[in-house]
């Protein structure tokens, strides 16, 4: 299991290093393999495609993120913050895959994952089957919101830092929001 990790990873930093010098559009697998000195085949062993490869990542960070929140009880401000750095650091990458035609359902990846991680916290937090409509509805709500915000905070390379657009996040949350994620 470690090697499937390890090799996963070096896909990904293949695909990092990559989007430096080029758009998600225009990286190819025989790209990503050369780059990272590793087979077609490896490749297509733990993935499907690139954008597979591409949700894969944005899942992995952004589960390292929610587990910050859940388990080491950070306020939703500080985890946002350290999503939102995380983001920035690889501003080539993401700024190119949300804005790739062919990745659009990234878009919509990056909102149905945080929505499913969303949920999960709160169910586990305040131990519970299943949340009511209202609730879902306002978890859905929000996160239009914050992920429409935090791409657009990307994309346009906007000169406000990850704590203030975190904070103007945060701070457009209702009252159950702010209840469900201190």
């Amino acid at each position: 299991m470690i090697q499937r990790e390890d090799t996963k990873h070096l896909f990904a930093n293949s695909m990092h290093e990559l989007s430096r010098q080029k758009t998600v559009e225009k990286i190819t697998v025989v790209d990503i393999t050369k780059n990272c000195s590793l087979s077609r085949e490896s490749f297509y062993y733990h993935f499907k495609d690139k954008y597979d490869l591409i949700s894969w990542m944005f899942i992995t960070s952004f589960d390292i993120i929610m587990d910050r929140f859940n388990n080491y009880n950070d306020t939703w401000e500080n985890s946002l913050i350290a999503f939102l750095k995380y983001l920035k650091t690889h501003v080539d990458f993401f700024s190119s895959a949300l804005l790739d035609s062919k990745t659009n359902n990234f878009f919509d990846s990056f909102f149905s994952y945080t929505v499913d991680a969303m949920v999960k916290s709160v169910m586990a937090r305040y131990s519970l089957n299943r949340l009511s409509e209202g609730w879902i509805f306002q978890l859905r709500f929000y996160a239009h919101g914050a992920v429409n915000m935090a791409t657009e905070w990307l994309i346009h390379k906007a000169p406000t830092t990850a704590e203030i657009t975190a904070h103007s996040i945060v701070d457009s949350m209702s009252p159950l929001m702010r209840e469900l994620f201190p």
